[in-house]
């Protein structure tokens, strides 16, 4: 006899919050279900029985897996820590972004009178180490830093910039002065450029690859996903055309190794 899963328990509750069904007809499909020799889900019974419409049931799976992914960094940030040991002077950027990796964050925030935050799933999730002064938010910073980089700071008040850090991959960093002091944020971007594929974008921006002349503009707010979107249009092009691709970036976020192009 089937099981009922937290997952069931969570798209049932989904269903009846939101009343796609009425409490009758929810009982009579985990009946159902309940009777079937073979697992089947409690959304397909749903729809058929004709309760649920096929898109309804992409809404409510959508839902879920948001809620799961809430649930879960809700969890991680009651035990995200770095060490017992961890204090404000001995904080090391290098171990925190290998940290943050490990964690499958998507950045690493390091910021006067506050302690280090990761991001992850668009959620902020505090570490448990205590907030940074001043003094050992710039060291942390600029502690690595050669003395042209620090200079060009001071100068400027902020500094844009990539590089790779062994175990963690590229990293591109935007370091600037606020009311409280010094702040650094730290993007982790994957080891390899996105598929177009995998971006779920309009089949459009695939055709975007073979065109071969004009200009196309990406444009959209901070964080839309403008840079993935290039470097997928142009690894497309790149695993596919002999070609030579040239690319003026600063920084430069993802590298591309060259395949049947030659990118420079």
């Amino acid at each position: 006899m089937p099981v009922e899963t937290k997952k069931d328990s969570l798209f049932g509750t989904i269903v009846l919050e939101y009343q796609f069904v009425s409490k009758a007809q929810m009982d009579e499909c985990i009946a159902l279900q309940k009777e079937m020799p073979t697992r089947k889900l409690l959304g397909e019974i749903l729809v058929e029985r004709g309760y649920l419409m096929e898109k309804t049931l992409k809404t409510i799976l959508s839902v879920q897996r948001k809620r799961q992914e809430q649930k879960q960094t809700e969890e991680e940030s009651q035990s995200v820590g770095v060490s017992a040991t961890a204090t404000a002077e001995n904080l090391d950027l290098p171990a925190l972004l290998s940290y943050a990796k490990e964690l499958g964050a998507s950045e690493l925030v390091v910021t006067s009178k506050s302690c280090p935050i990761i991001k992850k799933h668009g959620r902020l999730i505090p570490l448990k180490v205590p907030p940074l002064d001043f003094s050992a938010s710039r060291l942390l910073i600029t502690g690595g830093w050669p003395s042209d980089q620090v200079d060009d700071y001071m100068r400027q008040r902020t500094l844009h910039f990539c590089y790779t850090q062994p175990g963690v991959g590229r990293v591109r960093a935007n370091i600037f002065r606020h009311l409280g002091g010094i702040a650094g944020v730290y993007k982790l971007l994957p080891d390899d450029p996105p598929v177009l594929a995998n971006l779920r974008l309009p089949a459009v921006v695939e055709r975007f690859s073979h065109m071969s002349n004009g200009l196309l503009l990406i444009t959209g707010p901070r964080g839309c996903g403008k840079t993935s979107t290039m470097a997928a249009i142009l690894d497309a092009i790149n695993g596919r055309e002999p070609n030579h691709i040239i690319t003026l970036e600063d920084p430069i976020e993802y590298l591309l190794p060259s395949k049947q192009s030659l990118v420079a």
